[in-house]
């Protein structure tokens, strides 16, 4: 009973690390990248902005406020992305007891860390023309 215990929690070791590496290349690769950044252009593009006045300082606001808080999430998800991205480079990087990547690793954790966080700026940041 322990042996096929052992057995299934390897198997699904295995399975894990090759997902990891499979989201590392693709993520990695040219193409990859550029899928994302068309999945997050497409998304921050999705703006919907509705004059309900003659106002056009009020009309900006709103414009301006219905950007921000859609680009703000959009920024944490991207950030949190990246911060995925080099939490699997660096447990890979452990298994394989590599330096030079356990460095790159952090790195990317730490660059989506920042990259989260100024999300959460521009989220929690109310901007408005004029008065």
């Amino acid at each position: 009973m322990e042996n096929n215990t052992n057995a299934i929690v390897r198997t699904g070791q295995k399975m894990y690390l090759c997902t990891c590496d499979a989201l590392v290349k693709v993520l990695s690769s040219k193409t990859g990248r550029s899928i994302l950044t068309a999945m997050v252009t497409a998304d921050m593009c999705a703006v919907r902005a509705f004059a309900e006045s003659s106002d056009a300082t009020g009309t900006a606001n709103e414009v301006l406020s219905t950007i921000t808080s859609l680009l703000g999430p959009g920024v944490i998800v991207v950030g949190s992305l990246v911060a995925l991205v080099g939490g699997v480079n660096l447990g890979t990087s452990f298994a394989r007891q590599d330096g030079a990547s356990k460095t790159e690793g952090i790195m990317t954790l730490v660059g989506g860390a920042i990259i989260g966080a100024v999300g959460a700026v521009i989220s929690n940041t109310e901007l408005s023309f004029g008065s």
